[in-house]
């Protein structure tokens, strides 16, 4: 087992009490999916924590063992399949096992607000792809790798979609849960192949969620072969077509390996924030939109006002609020009134007591890249996340 200190250790059991409450407030809203995920997180990093120092043996029985006891038991209560469980189509091709290819439809024009980051995405990877001549006549190489990062539930999948739709390019996207094989060896294999699939495309982005599991900063000998494998593709791009882009996610850039955060691997790190106003006002366009067409909501509901008062929501959080003011006017309706529509009053209502869900990953994210001197590696968050928190108490 590879050294691992004490400041590593308590990081890993950080990240895990960040997952349990997490988890918590899913089983309390309902959404017992992302609950029984966050649930078997936070069990996964208290297991590690434990057995890399005897002074956390205790989360072993207590914290561990409560952790995959809500997930198994939220399992049992909602029939949901459990990890592992998932029946493979044995007409499939192994790669069509743990492979999923779209061709998104969602344009920049879906993704409200964000327009610096559009910018920075546009011109190193769409402008690329669309017109590569003046960058082969300058001898300028785009990014192979680029990885997105920030807060959860505040949109990087939907981006990395919309870069998909923008450079009209196939999404590969592997599951990631069976790209991680047990057996040594099986997990290379797997990536190898979605790195074949991509580049058999014209133009590919390959993208890839919870980065930090592929490229940890530490690890077992497996992860840490997995990671090397990783690495010797991407350094493998460079004398290829560069007709693909590996498109990186995660919530915890600090806990990537750092030999992969540079130019020719992944040299551009862009940070996700919460959506802003337009991306806010946005995002309630779209989770009003069908309650609007079956005329049920009522026309004093102001989405400038909606979109100024949830200032430091996550996308996640917007559509939580959504989903509950629905909620409480269908109760209603159940109930006899007829002529009941959601109001802003509803949403005033639901407001009072849906609060932001991301003060404690930025708290989390502050002590962390403190904890790994990486402050210089991750201005944006830095400077971010401390207006962020003074603002949201």
């Amino acid at each position: 087992m590879p050294p691992f200190s004490s400041s590593d250790a308590k990081i890993l059991a950080s990240r895990a009490r960040y997952h349990f409450t997490i988890a918590r407030s899913f089983a309390a809203t309902g959404k017992l999916n992302e609950a029984r995920e966050n649930y078997l997180q936070a069990a996964e990093l208290y297991l590690d924590a434990s057995e890399y120092l005897d002074d956390f043996s205790g989360v072993r029985h207590n914290y561990y063992e409560q952790s995959l006891g809500e997930a198994r038991r939220i399992s049992e209560t909602s029939k949901l399949i459990a990890i592992g469980e998932k029946k493979i189509n044995e007409n499939e091709s192994p790669a069509e096992q743990y492979l999923l290819l779209e061709n998104p439809e969602i344009p920049f024009a879906m993704v409200g607000g964000l327009e610096s980051i559009k910018e920075i995405l546009r011109d190193e990877v769409i402008k690329p792809y669309i017109d590569p001549e003046p960058y082969l006549r300058f001898d300028t190489k785009p990014e192979r790798g680029i990885i997105l990062y920030g807060p959860p539930g505040c949109g990087k999948t939907l981006m990395a979609k919309a870069v998909a739709t923008e450079s009209n390019s196939v999404f590969i996207s592997p599951d990631m849960s069976q790209l991680k094989d047990k057996y040594v060896g099986e997990s290379e294999k797997k990536l190898s192949d979605v790195f074949n699939l991509a580049n058999s495309y014209e133009k590919a982005i390959v993208y890839l969620d919870e980065l930090e599991s592929l490229i940890p900063r530490s690890g077992s000998d497996h992860q840490i072969g997995l990671k090397n494998h990783m690495l010797t593709l991407m350094d493998g791009i460079k004398s290829g077509k560069h007709n693909f882009l590996v498109l990186g996610t995660t919530n915890w850039p600090w806990e990537l390996a750092t030999e992969v955060r540079r130019p020719g691997r992944f040299g551009q790190l862009i940070f996700i924030p919460e959506p802003d106003f337009d991306a806010r006002k946005r995002i309630f366009e779209i989770e009003l939109e069908n309650v609007e067409k079956n005329g049920v909501i009522s026309e004093n509901v102001d989405l400038i006002t909606l979109a100024s008062n949830t200032d430091g929501y996550s996308g996640a959080d917007i559509s939580q609020i959504c989903n509950l003011t629905k909620k409480r006017a269908l109760k209603d309706y159940q109930l006899g009134t007829i002529s009941r529509r959601i109001t802003q009053n509803d949403f005033d209502e639901v407001l009072k007591i849906q609060r932001t869900s991301i003060i404690p990953w930025y708290k989390e994210a502050l002590r962390s890249v403190k904890q790994y001197d990486e402050e210089s590696s991750f201005q944006s968050l830095v400077e971010h996340g401390a207006e962020f928190l003074s603002k949201h108490k």
